[in-house]
């Protein structure tokens, strides 16, 4: 008998809530003659709060953010510039390699996590002694995130535990994150940097086929390697920047993000944050990756065609059950429900719904356009 969704307006309400990405509007528009993105706030940082943070970092950084053309209570409009995210190009070279077994393919987006790792540490090395990013800020909401997804996925999969089953392992977790929360969080994903890199653009090809065969002529020939530095890489999304979270979040958002974790080796060295906190952390930033996809997948099925494509979030739940397990040797779990349900989340990750609820319940605006790399498709 085929699995039943249990979907409700509650569950439909939170995940809008809390986790689904295009609740925050975009548009391109011409702004004097030049291409802008505009950016709109979204119903947790005003714009004021992130032109704060975004104008500090300009002055203090080295690395790049795309210029600021307007501003305005409701948006902030910023250089549009025609190229790829670092994820999309790391995803690429991830799969070129895989193909071809090319040491050039995974020598190269070595080189690109190199640049991203310096963006990181310039980050926190900038914004740890500056009381803009550290007074009077709050831990990143991890209790709220955590009790908002995981009792989403529980209400509408059928056969997972009670969510009240494991408040008390999920608290344990949130406690000892808050404990050690003391850097401002960057939220250092691979999605959220471009590179200026034209020939690269999505819009400029038919399929994604036609893409992989441009990036390999461009590897092969060298033309690649010489966009990689740091000219030519762009930081965004500073709106997390008003929480602080322990250092090892983002260096986990960075390095053991799926489309850089294949890079891993025993040579490199480790990311900050290791140990009980470290695991911890990791639980956080790995059930926010995961589970937004899973949730996506199993409410709104045509964006997670079209925004997730090149993402599998069975990569988290499979890290989560070991992580689980883990913690439970080390009493930071108390009980077996926790570990169970990530088993069953890594199941789901493979399930097709037969429709989408998300949009049966709320037909969406003709004009939002789902996206999976720079904005719009």
């Amino acid at each position: 008998m085929p699995l039943k969704l249990h979907i409700t307006e509650e569950s439909l309400n939170l995940f809008v809530l809390d986790l689904w990405k295009d609740l925050r509007h975009l548009d391109v528009v011409d702004l004097a003659g030049r291409k802008v993105i505009r950016r709109f706030a979204d119903n947790s940082t005003t714009i004021q709060e992130e032109l704060v943070v975004i104008n500090r970092l300009q002055a203090k950084a080295p690395f790049k953010i795309p210029e600021i053309q307007e501003h305005t209570s409701r948006y902030i409009a910023f250089r549009y510039i025609e190229g790829t995210r670092a994820f999309n190009l790391l995803m690429d070279l991830k799969t070129l390699y895989r193909k071809e077994k090319k040491a050039l393919y995974r020598d190269l987006a070595l080189q690109l996590l190199d640049l991203l790792e310096d963006d990181l540490r310039s980050f926190q090395a900038v914004t740890m002694g500056d009381a803009v990013f550290t007074a009077d800020r709050r831990s990143y909401p991890v209790s709220e995130k955590l009790s908002a997804l995981y009792r989403i996925l529980t209400s509408i999969l059928p056969g997972t535990c009670d969510f009240m089953q494991i408040t008390e392992d999920l608290d344990r977790i949130a406690a000892l994150y808050i404990q050690n929360a003391t850097n401002p969080f960057r939220d250092a994903t691979p999605k959220n940097v471009i590179l200026e890199i034209p020939a690269l653009f999505q819009q400029r090809f038919s399929s994604y086929e036609e893409r992989l065969a441009t990036l390999k002529e461009m590897c092969l020939s060298g033309t690649l390697n010489r966009y990689l530095e740091k000219e030519k890489i762009y930081q965004i999304d500073f709106s997390g920047c008003k929480f602080l979270c322990p250092q090892g979040d983002d260096w986990i958002a960075l390095n053991a993000h799926e489309s850089s974790a294949w890079l891993r080796s025993a040579d490199r060295p480790p990311s900050p944050g290791e140990g009980l906190t470290g695991l911890c952390t990791k639980f956080v930033r790995f059930s926010r990756f995961g589970g937004r996809k899973l949730a996506y997948r199993l409410l709104n099925y045509e964006a997670y065609n079209v925004r997730f494509m090149h993402d599998n979030e069975a990569t988290y739940f499979f890290e989560l059950a070991n992580i689980c397990q883990y913690l439970r040797d080390h009493n930071i779990i108390r009980s077996s429900h926790l570990g169970d349900l990530m088993n069953h989340l890594f199941q789901m990750s493979s399930f097709k719904p037969a429709r989408d609820y998300l949009q049966e319940a709320r037909p969406l605006d003709n004009r939002r356009a789902y996206y999976s790399d720079v904005y719009p498709n």
